[in-house]
């Protein structure tokens, strides 16, 4: 280029920048001034291979630098200043870096990217501002890309909490993610979030016990009760588990379900009680069970506020006035032992006095773990055992009850007489009469387009 005297350095530039954008595939990119005295001198050798008296600026987005021999006006008072134009060239067709977006020479950092929203983004969709400021940032906003998602499970009253009080209706399960259902745990395939409905199908209760009205049996169960002297005052009234006056389900055959950790979303009853669904009670041919029914407008609810989370089901059965009382479906404080005759024997607690465990009964054996292995695995056989006559013994409120199976077990080739046999974990016995399976559809929205269009 031409040197030029008595023109300004900032007439130059402009005249130059002129230049390279009229230049087609070309933009300035920076403008990078040095200075040096009078006697000039040739650049640093470490230049990184470029032409001796050129500069160039580090670009993260790869564009081709083009380099540009400094250009030099006359000195004026014994001093020459040098500056270098620096420009980047981008391939044929790409659009040009935005002004805003490029970095100073030799200082690249890159944008600053909020995760949080990022991430939302991801399962909500952009939504406007409008919803981002009003709507919880765990929940779809109503312009948001959504879907509903529908999962299935069992409740089984066998992997039930063993602290889960079935003496007085309620059924408690913790909820794990992934995995399958194994003791005190169901699993699901993903976390149950923003939940807006659940269907409940029907299932089969055990037979539950006449509410007491037995003069005897009410004044040995409450000893305080002996004051008032009470007596018989006619015959108690016939009938079965359904049909009698002394059912536990005296109100048109009527029994309500509360998920109690889903809050106040609920049908609200008298005396404190509360539901989601009502059920009718039948007794099926086989007469061994008491079969509940999901009304018509009842086996589905919805929630008007969806809920969060569920980690969790807690749930109680009233009548619906007053909590149902259940048999045990499993005992948990069990052990094991070789009787005198070098049979295998259980003796078991039954804490409440609830049992109805009887001769002949279909059980199974859990976590029964002595050591020897061929042992172990017929104990743990999936088609169960029966109670055998031989050494049955019903429990009191002070003796534990005790039973063989049928077959006998020997044991003498592992364990003497009149011991007690080890296991190494908690033996459980499960009571196929009295186990509950509770079937559920859980319905909950998602941050993603499904094959449901709406809830």
């Amino acid at each position: 280029m031409a040197q030029r005297g008595g023109d300004s350095i900032f007439e130059l530039q402009r005249e130059l920048m002129a230049a390279e954008v009229a230049s087609e595939g070309r933009h300035i990119r920076d403008l990078k001034f040095s200075g040096r005295s009078a006697g000039g001198g040739a650049p640093p050798a470490a230049n990184g291979g470029r032409p001796a008296g050129t500069a160039a600026v580090y670009d993260p987005r790869r564009h081709a630098v083009t380099q540009h021999p400094p250009v030099r006006r006359p000195p004026t008072g014994g001093a020459r200043e040098d500056f270098h134009i620096v420009s980047t060239h981008r391939p044929q067709g790409t659009a040009a870096i935005p002004a805003a977006r490029t970095p100073p020479a030799g200082s690249y950092r890159p944008e600053t990217i909020d995760v949080k929203e990022v991430q939302k983004q991801m399962m909500f969709g952009e939504g406007s501002e409008l919803e981002d400021e009003h709507f919880e940032k765990n929940r779809p906003a109503p312009n948001a890309v959504y879907g509903i998602s529908d999962q299935y499970l069992v409740l089984d009253s066998f992997l039930k909490l063993a602290s889960s009080r079935s003496h007085e209706g309620e059924f408690d399960f913790n909820v794990m993610v992934e995995g399958s259902s194994r003791r005190q745990s169901i699993a699901v395939s993903a976390t149950l979030e923003n939940v807006i409905e659940i269907q409940v199908l029907g299932f089969c209760i055990p037979l539950l016990r006449l509410d007491v009205f037995d003069p005897a049996v009410l004044t040995a169960e409450n000893p305080g009760l002996g004051i008032l002297n009470l007596a018989a005052n006619g015959a108690l009234p016939a009938g079965d588990e359904i049909t009698s006056s002394r059912s536990q389900i005296p109100f048109c055959r009527r029994v309500t379900l509360h998920i109690r950790n889903l809050g106040r979303q609920a049908f609200i009853d008298r005396q404190n009680k509360s539901h989601q669904f009502e059920f009718e009670a039948s007794i099926p041919p086989t007469n061994d069970r008491i079969l509940l029914t999901p009304l018509s407008d009842y086996s589905v609810f919805q929630f008007t506020d969806p809920i969060k989370e569920i980690s969790a089901f807690e749930l109680r059965f009233n009548n619906p006035d007053n909590n149902l009382v259940f048999p045990p479906d499993c005992y948990y404080v069990v052990s094991a032992l070789s009787d005198a005759g070098q049979l295998l024997q259980f003796d078991y607690r039954d804490v409440h006095g609830l049992g109805n465990l009887a001769v002949g009964d279909r059980i199974y054996i859990e976590c029964f773990a002595s050591g020897e292995g061929v042992l172990d695995r017929y104990i743990a056989r999936p088609e169960g055992h029966l109670v055998g006559a031989g050494g049955f013994v019903a429990p009191t409120a002070s003796t534990p009850g005790s039973f063989r199976l049928n077959p006998d077990v020997d044991v003498s080739a592992f364990f003497a007489a009149g011991v007690a046999i080890p296991s190494t974990t908690s033996i459980t016995i499960c009571i196929a009469k009295n186990r509950v399976r509770i079937p559920l559809r859980v319905r909950k929205v998602v941050g993603r387009l499904t094959n449901y269009k709406s809830p």
